[in-house]
């Protein structure tokens, strides 16, 4: 499963616990930019919460009422269950050690050809000057 994958399940986990356990909100995709609103039917903007698609989770206004502010906990306890569920998948260590490696390799090689080469234009800038 990719990653992409993976939050698209969460996401799709979430909502469907969100539509059975949590059936005064609803749930409005409208905004964009990896946010959904759940918005309570009664309308009170106050007691919204929002969920952040790729980072899972949820969030309410300080302001919000007490059962908003248990109904994000109770959310929030569900998608840490969810997402430590689901891990993302991570490469080998080997690999990226080796990656590294190269990396460094590759880096230390280009800078001590480029400091020879600045040098030998130096030296040579200097002995042009001298000899004429």
């Amino acid at each position: 499963m990719t990653k992409r994958e993976q939050h698209q399940h969460i996401n799709k986990l979430f909502y469907n616990y969100v539509k059975q356990n949590f059936p005064e909100y609803t749930i409005s995709f409208d905004e964009g930019g990896g946010r959904v609103y759940l918005i309570p039917k009664t309308n009170k903007a106050n007691d919204s919460i929002e969920y952040h698609q790729s980072r899972h989770d949820v969030c309410c206004a300080n302001w919000a009422s007490s059962k908003t502010k248990t109904d994000t906990i109770a959310m929030e306890k569900y998608l840490n269950k969810i997402t430590s569920s689901t891990p993302f998948p991570t490469p080998s260590k080997g690999t990226a050690f080796m990656v590294s490696m190269i990396m460094r390799a590759l880096a230390l090689g280009l800078g001590a050809i480029l400091i020879a080469t600045f040098l030998y234009m130096v030296i040579m800038g200097i002995l042009n000057t001298m000899v004429m």
